[in-house]
């Protein structure tokens, strides 16, 4: 029989080899390979000109859990995911705004005031933002509520905590605008919310109409310098399903030809070309599908001007702008995450898509990882010597995996 000391012995070499092995395996599936997936995404090449552009990260849809949905681990793992993907990203990536498109919480309709302020203050803990980047925030209905339970208090709450509002104008450069705007409020019957952004939209429009063409009606109305803005929203403009939609990050096959319901799964095609045709954006960022998908839109004739000017031309008309939907952030809502780099400048855009880590393929890590790191645990401890005493000899299990059979000693034999 081995003595008690070899058997402890052997143990303990058996333990600490299994423990060392387990840690780098944790730490290369939850930190490494995080950051090694996203070493292989590219910001776009820099556009023509002097102006190489502003860099964009642009995410949607992470759904922090609250207290009613999933479990404890369940929102520990999906967090920790969106947190080590972020703070990678951010660090090897480097961009100048990061824009995050709705449903921020996954049960902020729902969340008691105590609730959404823990929620909120653990957004800022997950998503952080460095001194030399800028972030720009748009409510989503799982944050407020679709449009028949967007209750007051509700949208003014998350208003206040994210500085947002129904519809607004914001200048991240000299001539970059983006109108960012609370899709919930674009329901057009008049409401409270809607009523409101239909005001601040009007004057969005009246600034960028009067900074494209001024003439006298523009007196007293502010102007920014113009270029055409970018649209960011949660909901996707209207569109009749996903059918047309093609990619790995795309709705399954047996969801992309389900009709879209105008006020929930996309704007109303009145709101839409109210949007288009008031603002005519050169670039339309939206989120709330979970899935990837790329629609182009006509712009149609722009309105008239307020001083009495024609429409415009009919090929002006024709114009089409890209729409980009862009995949959920978080594990919890797809396998294959992922985020697009955007760069901006005066008057043109380049966008490209970065993939994040899949889960599968974690799970698959771990799966691999642990049997290995028990054969490779008992390889080290057999090659010690002292695993079996002097009368029983080498064990059938211990002698085939020494390189080289040492004498036999007093206390053991060492392999």
């Amino acid at each position: 029989m081995m003595p008690l000391g070899c058997q402890l012995r052997v143990a303990g070499v058996y333990a600490a080899s299994l423990t060392a092995l387990c840690c780098l395996l944790l730490l290369y599936c939850e930190l490494a390979h995080h950051y090694l997936v996203l070493t292989q995404c590219r910001w776009p090449d820099p556009l023509p000109g002097a102006d190489p552009g502003l860099r964009v990260m642009v995410v949607s849809d992470p759904h922090l859990l609250g207290s009613r949905h999933g479990h404890w681990f369940d929102r520990l793992r999906r967090e920790w995911q969106m947190h080590r993907s972020y703070v990678s990203a951010v660090g090897l990536l480097r961009p100048q705004l990061v824009l995050f498109l709705g449903d921020l919480y996954d049960e902020g309709k729902w969340s008691e005031p105590a609730e959404f302020q823990e929620t909120a203050a653990r957004f800022e803990r997950l998503f952080p933002v460095s001194e030399d980047m800028q972030r720009l925030v748009v409510a989503g209905n799982h944050d407020i509520g679709f449009h028949y339970s967007a209750h007051q208090h509700l949208w003014r709450r998350f208003d206040v905590v994210h500085n947002t509002s129904g519809v607004r104008l914001v200048s991240v450069s000299e001539r970059v605008h983006l109108v960012l705007v609370n899709s919930v409020a674009m329901e057009r019957d008049g409401c409270r919310l809607c009523a409101a952004a239909e005001k601040q939209l009007s004057a969005v429009a009246e600034t960028l109409r009067c900074s494209r063409s001024p003439n006298k009606a523009c007196d007293g109305v502010q102007r920014v310098p113009y270029s055409r803005p970018i649209l960011v929203q949660h909901y996707p403009l209207y569109r009749r399903s996903d059918s047309h939609c093609r990619g790995p990050d795309s709705a399954p096959r047996s969801e992309r030809s389900a009709p879209f319901r105008p006020g929930w799964e996309c704007l109303s095609q009145e709101a839409s070309e109210v949007l288009l045709s008031r603002l005519r954006p050169r670039l339309v960022l939206s989120g709330h599908t979970h899935h990837f998908c790329r629609t182009e839109h006509r712009l149609g004739p722009a309105p008239a001007d307020g001083a009495g000017g024609a429409s415009a031309a009919v090929s002006e008309g024709q114009e089409t702008v890209t729409e980009y939907s862009v995949p959920s952030f978080s594990w919890r809502n797809r396998n294959n995450p992922s985020f697009l780099m955007v760069r901006l400048s005066a008057d043109r855009h380049s966008v490209q898509k970065c993939w994040m880590a899949e889960e599968r393929t974690v799970i698959a890590l771990y799966l691999v990882g642990v049997p290995a790191a028990l054969v490779l645990s008992f390889i080290v401890t057999a090659r010690r010597k002292c695993v079996r005493h002097l009368r029983e000899g080498p064990s059938w299990i211990s002698w085939p995996l020494c390189l080289r059979r040492h004498p036999v000693h007093k206390h053991g034999t060492w392999c």
